[in-house]
């Protein structure tokens, strides 16, 4: 769907661009479906997962959140780079982002990266190095798990990290 969205082009032709497999008891048992999305007001139950945050949380990762980088080194594996991996450092062993839309937001710095509780293809987690900013928590491409009842959205910063991989997305 992303190389669509870049160039216009169906590369896979009437083949699904994107498939998200769920399984059945985490369907049933820890998602939210709330009955009027689209308003985003109602608020999940206790222990229960929003699943709009859910499903776009996935959407991002098929989107561009995602790559095939060694997970331990950083090193490009399988002779392949996403464009989400074209934007991503690592120093001192952990994982950054650092495409020029993000930077811009990130106060000129590399935005941090996932690696212990998640891999890179999500926005910090805890750092060995020190305290990740929290508002990296609350981001839909979190690294940290998603947390019960709450309703996450897409930020300035997920937008701009799509742009950095060529996604043209439109600000609300």
């Amino acid at each position: 769907m992303a190389a669509e969205l870049r160039t216009g082009r169906d590369p896979i032709g009437a083949e699904p661009d994107i498939e998200i497999c769920l399984q059945t008891a985490y369907v049933k048992n820890q998602l939210w479906w709330d009955d009027e999305p689209e308003k985003r007001r109602k608020r999940a139950p206790a222990g229960k997962l929003d699943a709009l945050s859910v499903m776009m949380h996935e959407l991002g990762h098929a989107l561009a959140f995602n790559g095939w980088l060694d997970q331990k080194t950083g090193a490009q594996t399988q002779g392949v780079m996403s464009t989400y991996d074209r934007n991503v450092i690592m120093k001192d062993g952990e994982f950054f982002f650092n495409g020029p839309e993000a930077l811009k937001l990130w106060r000129n710095k590399p935005v941090p990266l996932a690696k212990v509780n998640n891999n890179y293809h999500h926005v910090g987690d805890k750092r060995s190095g020190g305290r990740t900013p929290p508002k990296l928590m609350e981001d839909l491409m979190t690294g940290y798990n998603l947390a019960w009842q709450f309703k996450y959205e897409v930020t300035a910063l997920d937008i701009a990290m799509l742009s950095d991989c060529g996604i043209k997305v439109k600000p609300k």
